[in-house]
């Protein structure tokens, strides 16, 4: 007796799913500190994403508000929250999410930043055509507070891709944390965040990932970094500035001869240059002007970073009056 219509669809819909793959879990990991205002527009522009093969692991790192109800009332089983009983940094925050993660994907999505619908499906897409490709990551366009927009990411600093990247990340980082997407397999082979940054941890890990494969990037602004004036790493310039500088000499010495004198002196000088300017305009002008004086020493635009020395302090005055 020949099999039953039903029977027929049943059996076709089987084979159909075994010979069609399924997508790649993304996971997603975003620390949270007191981000009840922004927190749930950055989870649903993750719910919004035309790619829905993803989950979200959020670690609260001792919010004192009710950020952990905001999430909860989304009531997405696919977002999950790890709570920590004591601050401990963004670092530790997103180690604990990366250890986490189920997918074979993992992508970083700050608090107060968010997604266009078509950033992970761009993303995936890529690691999916090239096994060679280490990270993918994209522009941002920056939002101030009042709502206007601000230069992109990359309008900083222009995105080198492939195998080289990493040359162009010691002196100048052209990557957000909320636009970069990496293999967690690459992610374990080079140990995650480094816990003892307080700044700069992103940039490090940014460096030796790129160290370890080819870099792609996407040159439209698939995400928004919602840039706020008492951010983390504004109100910390001084810490960053030497954190980042401590960084950059360990890579500079862990990488030997595969760079020349002449690119040490450029990546320190530039280094040097936008770490110093940093440092004036948050008021801190003598090591402002030391760092930029450094630049200067090491050959990056002498003349230039003299200059700018008294423009910024006269600039920064005029603001204060």
């Amino acid at each position: 007796m020949p099999p039953s219509r039903s029977a027929l669809t049943t059996e076709r819909r089987t084979v159909a799913a075994a010979v069609v793959p399924s997508r790649p879990l993304v996971s997603v990991v975003m620390p949270m500190f007191n981000a009840s205002l922004t927190i749930r527009r950055a989870l649903e522009s993750v719910q919004a994403q035309g790619y829905t093969h993803w989950e979200t692991i959020c670690v609260d790192d001792a919010s004192t508000d009710d950020t952990v109800a905001r999430v909860a009332a989304l009531d997405d089983p696919r977002i999950r929250v790890i709570q920590l009983d004591h601050n401990s940094g963004p670092a530790r925050a997103r180690n604990l999410g990366i250890a986490a993660a189920k997918g074979a994907f993992v992508a970083f999505l700050d608090a107060d930043d968010e997604w266009l619908p078509d950033k992970l499906a761009r993303q995936v897409a890529l690691f999916e055509a090239d096994a060679g490709l280490a990270l993918v990551v994209t522009d941002m366009r920056v939002k101030a507070v009042d709502g206007s927009d601000g230069s992109s990411i990359y309008a900083r600093q222009a995105p080198a891709p492939g195998a080289e990247a990493w040359r162009t990340l010691l002196a100048s980082s052209f990557i957000a944390t909320s636009a970069l997407m990496t293999r967690r397999a690459l992610l374990d082979e080079v140990g995650g965040f480094d816990p003892d940054l307080v700044t700069g941890e992103d940039q490090d890990l940014f460096i030796r990932l790129a160290m370890a494969g080819r870099l792609h990037a996407i040159p439209e602004q698939l995400a928004i970094y919602h840039w706020m004036p008492r951010s983390y790493s504004t109100g910390h310039a001084a810490r960053q500035a030497a954190d980042v500088v401590a960084m950059v000499r360990r890579h500079l010495q862990r990488l030997g001869e595969r760079l020349s004198p002449a690119e040490r002196r450029s990546i320190l000088g530039r280094r040097y240059e936008r770490l110093g300017a940093n440092l004036m305009d948050s008021g801190a002008y003598l090591r402002g002007a030391w760092l930029m004086l450094r630049a200067a020493g090491l050959g990056r635009a002498p003349l230039g970073n003299l200059v700018a020395i008294p423009r910024r302090i006269l600039a920064r005055a005029g603001k204060s009056r």
